[in-house]
């Protein structure tokens, strides 16, 4: 058997066997605001999702619930999974462009009460729509930088307030 191959009965354990087995080694990279590569290592990446669960939690987020996931692929999208299953949810991905319709059919039959979203565009695209969505509780902006629209939560921020809460002793 390889040492590179994580064999675990749930996804939640591959992710920490992964941070455990490659801990400082490159998961992913990301652009920085010069365009230069910085990598993220599979410790950070599992920590940054352990953060994000304990903030979502936090939230009202229950094992088993539905929470969308509206963004294409992006270093955010996999945190963002990584915490809401760490957190004992199920994701709900769509990429940005879902229409209206498919975005109301989807977050609706799902049961979603938590939305991330990717940028401004699909938080305008959620907005449009939320009077049809009578379950949503609360937005989550991916994007960085700035001040988020009014009741609308950063994905920074929860990363944030979960690293504190994990500090003071996780539940």
């Amino acid at each position: 058997m390889s040492k590179s191959r994580i064999i675990a009965p749930t996804l939640t354990e591959v992710y920490a066997g992964a941070a455990d087995r490659f801990g400082d080694l490159p998961a992913f990279a990301r652009k920085d605001a010069s365009g230069k590569f910085l990598p993220v290592s599979f410790r950070e990446l599992y920590e940054t999702g352990l953060d994000l669960a304990t903030a979502l939690i936090s939230l009202g987020v229950r094992s088993r619930d539905h929470v969308g996931l509206i963004s294409d692929n992006r270093l955010e999208w996999i945190i963002c999974d990584y915490g809401i299953l760490l957190a004992g949810a199920a994701d709900v991905p769509r990429g940005t462009d879902i229409t209206d319709e498919e975005l109301v059919y989807i977050l609706t039959h799902a049961d979603v009460r938590v939305v991330f979203v990717e940028n401004l565009t699909t938080l305008e695209k959620v907005q449009r729509c939320h009077h049809r969505l009578k379950k949503l509780e609360k937005i989550i902006l991916m994007s960085a930088g700035g001040e988020p629209p009014r009741g609308i939560l950063r994905l920074e921020d929860l990363i944030r307030e979960g690293a504190a809460v994990r500090k003071t002793g996780d539940r």
